[in-house]
């Protein structure tokens, strides 16, 4: 019967671990990630998921304007914004 409770023991442990090293640190990055896509402002330079780097002209609901050059505006997702402040 002891068996039994050292190997619940073990499986809680392991189970533990895992959250610790692995679902905490993704939540948290997670929650970084939005909190960057809510700060999002015109005049902000950016960079993207792809490496694209460029500064917010407009914010809409779901997506942003970035100026990449002179006359090159494109439309992204906020959800491509990688950092805020990078590639300078």
């Amino acid at each position: 019967m002891e068996q039994y409770g050292t190997t619940i023991l073990y499986f809680a442990v392991l189970v533990g671990i895992f959250y610790f090293m692995l679902i905490r640190p993704q939540q948290q990055r997670r929650k970084q990630h939005q909190n960057t896509i809510e700060s999002l402002e015109p005049n902000v330079r950016v960079t993207t998921i792809g490496g694209i780097i460029g500064t917010v002209v407009k914010v809409k609901e779901k997506t942003i304007i970035l100026k990449v050059a002179d006359n090159v505006n494109i439309e992204m997702l906020k959800t491509s914004v990688a950092y805020i402040g990078e590639g300078e």
